[in-house]
């Protein structure tokens, strides 16, 4: 006879992927975000004078600032393992998307179409790039073994 173990909820735990999503959220956006805000978007709204681009940037850092708190929110709460983690992180990666698609809206009808190469740089960094990581991390809490067994409890 052969005896057969059977391990429930072997991927039980914040580890692999689920780990590197949760750094992600919690160290990554946030230092990033406040990185980027302090040396080159500041810095940018108190040298211009051109009154799209002060507008422009100030959406940026209130936007953003929020998308950075929220992932560290998200990140935390997915680490500790709180009941509804899951969900938020899905409403983050929502809210994320739907951040940085705005932003690219907003910097169309303020500069209509000046330059096709910037909006080419800009649809691709606040467009396609965040879409990207939209999918991944969407497909990945959607089929994740790991994601299931460790907040089926939760």
């Amino acid at each position: 006879m052969e005896q057969t173990c059977i391990k429930e909820n072997e991927y039980e735990g914040v580890a692999g992927w689920l780990l590197f999503f949760c750094c992600v959220l919690t160290f990554f956006i946030p230092i990033s975000t406040l990185y980027q805000i302090i040396t080159h978007t500041i810095p940018m709204i108190s040298k211009t004078h051109n009154h799209k681009r002060q507008i422009l940037w100030s959406v940026y850092a209130a936007l953003f600032l929020g998308v950075a708190g929220f992932a560290l929110v998200t990140g935390v709460r997915l680490w500790l393992v709180c009941t509804g983690a899951v969900r938020l992180a899905k409403i983050w990666l929502l809210a994320f998307l739907c951040a940085h698609v705005s932003y690219f809206f907003l910097w169309l009808v303020l500069f209509r179409w000046d330059r096709t190469s910037s909006v080419t740089k800009v649809g691709w960094d606040h467009v396609v790039a965040p879409l990207c990581s939209f999918f991944l991390w969407i497909t990945y809490l959607h089929h994740s073994k790991r994601e299931r067994d460790t907040y089926s409890n939760s």
